[in-house]
């Protein structure tokens, strides 16, 4: 429902309730990529994190988050 409500806020041009939405979107991946990351999935984990960092890159969390994205990837 966030994708459909900021679609309807780019319609009309509310770009501040857009990105409300969007932002609200990525705290949602941002708490998938925990809850994989806990259940031990961490590439699930990481994709949810990428979505994350990618919707809300101003996030205050966005910085750790993609070092544990960094991380993962660095060890493959």
């Amino acid at each position: 429902w966030l994708e459909a409500a900021a679609g309807a806020a780019r319609e009309i041009g509310d770009r501040r309730a857009e990105g409300s939405h969007l932002g609200n979107r990525g705290l949602a991946y941002r708490a998938l990529g925990m809850a994989h990351s806990v259940m031990g999935k961490q590439s699930s984990a990481v994709e949810a994190f990428e979505k994350f960092v990618k919707l809300a890159p101003k996030h205050r969390d966005a910085p750790k988050v993609q070092a544990i994205i960094d991380a993962y990837h660095a060890g493959k």
